[in-house]
């Protein structure tokens, strides 16, 4: 499990999954949402194009880090999910764009 910001794009990377979850990690990911530079954009990217594997505990974690800029009062989708991935949020019950192979935040 990890995050590393460009821009306004986060990209995640491993699994997320209980077994990939440490209190580094968790602070990791709290820093790197406060490295997005939000500054007149309306919507934050979370790109999952190198996520490898997700389980509840990694969609509890992506619902947070998609929440968060919300509270910014900045949009965030997830963009780039893989085709087990995408099946794995539709089934969560996550709308997804057909468009732009996006996620949007259901907060």
């Amino acid at each position: 499990m990890k995050i590393t910001v460009s821009g306004t794009t986060a990209h995640l990377q491993g699994e997320w999954t209980l077994s990939g979850l440490t209190q580094v990690t968790i602070d990791s990911l709290a820093g790197a949402l406060q490295q997005i530079k939000s500054e007149g954009a309306k919507t934050i990217l979370i790109d999952c194009r190198q996520v490898t594997a997700i389980d509840s505990i990694g969609l509890m974690i992506l619902d947070g880090l998609m929440y968060i800029p919300r509270l910014r009062g900045v949009g965030s989708e997830l963009v780039s999910l893989p085709g087990k991935l995408r099946s794995v949020f539709m089934k969560s019950g996550l709308k997804i764009s057909s468009t732009h192979s996006t996620i949007n935040s259901f907060h």
